[in-house]
This record gives structure tokens, sequence and C-alpha cells, in this order.
């Protein structure tokens, strides 16, 4: 049995997992290894994407072709998610049409997410960092998901008769872009070594970014070589590395 396999063997049941993302691709980059390992253990996962990322995300797209029109790279966009959730396993896949660059924390984006996660019931909640200083839309992402947690439990507010979710959601916000300049701090570290190739696959799905799954392969890399060292577990190639929004609440150290 793998040091992994180990691992997954003493881990809690999880049922399911919500991934919100700011933009269609973000989730891709930064968790997709940890989706498909989740998948495996059997949990449901549903990907929320709060915008197609049309305006700031398709600048290099822009570059390459100024007559495409916004219309035309949403489309193109919205298939690279849904294929990447469909190459995963993904039990729902969604691209809501908020705008980027513009990503607000309004009342109506709050309320649409919170009445999501009264559907998928998510025991866990992966969104961006709250601290990314390269992308407002991310840090805005990240307060969306936080507002959107505490309505989704309060019985008072009604969002279509949905029953309101049962305690706290555990939150966690996966590595932004730029790690030293938005002071992010992973505490978390998920080996995701043995389904490096369904991540591959995902992060090939995304045609409208090219040259971003090298920034990530070695962004992997490297953290998985901090958690191999980190976690004392030798067969550790690839991490994708998370901070916990919520402090961790348990009868007995994680080992």
């Amino acid at each position: 049995m793998s040091d992994t396999n180990k691992m997954d063997s003493n881990a809690p049941v999880v049922k399911s997992i919500l991934v919100v993302s700011a933009h269609n691709t973000d989730w891709i980059w930064r968790c997709s290894g940890t989706v498909a390992r989740y998948k495996r253990l059997g949990a449901a996962v549903h990907i929320v994407c709060l915008s197609p990322g049309v305006r700031g995300e398709s600048n290099k797209l822009l570059k390459e072709d100024p007559t495409l029109t916004p219309e035309a790279i949403k489309e193109m966009r919205v298939q690279e998610a849904l294929a990447a959730g469909e190459s995963l396993g993904c039990d729902s896949t969604q691209v809501w049409d908020y705008d980027d660059c513009m990503l607000e924390c309004s009342k109506d984006v709050v309320m649409q997410l919170a009445g999501r996660m009264r559907e998928v019931r998510p025991d866990i909640v992966i969104t961006h960092d709250r601290n990314d200083s390269r992308n407002c839309d991310h840090e805005t992402a990240a307060k969306i998901v936080w507002q959107a947690s505490l309505i989704a439990t309060q019985r008072g507010i009604d969002i279509n008769g949905l029953v309101p979710c049962a305690g706290r959601m555990l939150i966690f916000g996966f590595e932004p872009g730029q790690t030293e300049s938005s002071d992010y701090k992973p505490n978390i570290y998920i080996d995701i070594t043995d389904v490096w190739d369904e991540k591959m696959k995902a992060m090939m799905c995304v045609q409208t970014m090219r040259g971003t799954p090298d920034t990530h392969i070695r962004v992997n890399t490297h953290r998985g070589w901090q958690g191999k060292n980190n976690g004392l577990r030798k067969n550790i190639k690839f991490c994708e590395s998370f901070s916990a929004f919520w402090p961790m609440v348990s009868d007995r150290f994680p080992v």
C-alpha cells in the first residue's frame, strides 16, 4: 500500500465538495489534482465559475486575434471549463455570467452562491485564498464564498425553499499566482502524484491560455518537493497547496 493510500484510508469521509473559481480556468490550474483525488475517493465534486473570464483573462487571446468578439471568447472559455470538468468526472460544472475585472461582492451573487451551497451541501469548499494581490477578482471571489457560506446556514433566510446548511463549512484557499507578494502561507499540502496525469489532461482542455500549464507544473513540482520533506513521505512528486479559512479542530493532532 502506498503512502497516499495509507493517508486516504484514515481520512474522514467527504461526501460533497464545492469548488468556487473567479474565472473559468482558475480552479483547473490550482486544484484540479485535488478534485481528481476526491473523485477517486467517491466524493461528489461540483464546480462554480463566477465568470467566464472574457475581459482580463483573455489578453493573450485577443493579442493573437483582435477580431474575436466577447461572445466568441465567452463560448470558447465556457467550453474549456465544461471539458475540464468532464475529464475529471465532476458531478456538475457551472459557468456563471458575472463580469471579470469588475467582479463585485453583490447581494445577487452571494445569494446565488448560498443557494448553490444549499443544493450541493458541501463538506468542503475550495476557492481562492483571501490574499491574492495580483488579481482583485480572486480576492473578491474569496469574499463572496465567505459571505455565502454564512448566509447558507441561516435558518431565517429563505432561498427558494432550500434547507439551510447545517453548521460551518470547511473552506480552503488555493495558491495564488504570486505567493510572496500576496503573503500567502500554505498550511496544507495535498499529494496529487498518483492523479497527476488527470490534472495534466484537465489543463490541456484550456487552449485560450497556452503556456499557463508550464507555470503550474513548476509550482506543483516545487510544492511536491516541500511536501516530500515536510511530510517525510518519499513517494511524493507533485502537491497542491492550500490555506484554511477556519482553524482546524480535532480531538488529536493529524498524523
